[in-house]
């Protein structure tokens, strides 16, 4: 995961530390899962879905930020790197998930 927090001087200072292991999550194409953000309610969620290579798959989806939030499950079916990025007003953390969707 990474963590970035805006310093007073408006730098952006980032810390990118391994989650010490890696769960593979199972998505249904089509189906809706539900991602709870414990704290403070970011102002912006960011999801994304990346080949395991990285590269982006198609268009980033953004929703108003709250700690409850309802994701529709729409890559084809394959293996991808979902990528999570939580923005609050000053700071952001980005978290991944190994994941598959299948039909």
């Amino acid at each position: 995961w990474e963590h970035c927090t805006r310093q007073e001087s408006g730098e952006i200072v980032c810390i990118s530390l391994p989650t010490g292991h890696a769960e593979h999550i199972d998505f249904l194409r089509g189906t809706a899962t539900q991602i709870h953000i414990e704290g403070a309610r970011p102002n912006e969620v960011v999801i994304e879905y990346l080949s395991e290579n990285g590269e982006k798959t198609g268009q980033p989806e953004t929703q108003r930020g709250d700690n409850i939030l309802l994701l529709t499950i729409t890559p084809e079916p394959g293996s991808y790197i979902m990528k999570l990025r939580v923005i609050w007003e000053n700071e952001e953390a980005t978290y991944y998930f190994q994941v598959s969707v299948r039909d």
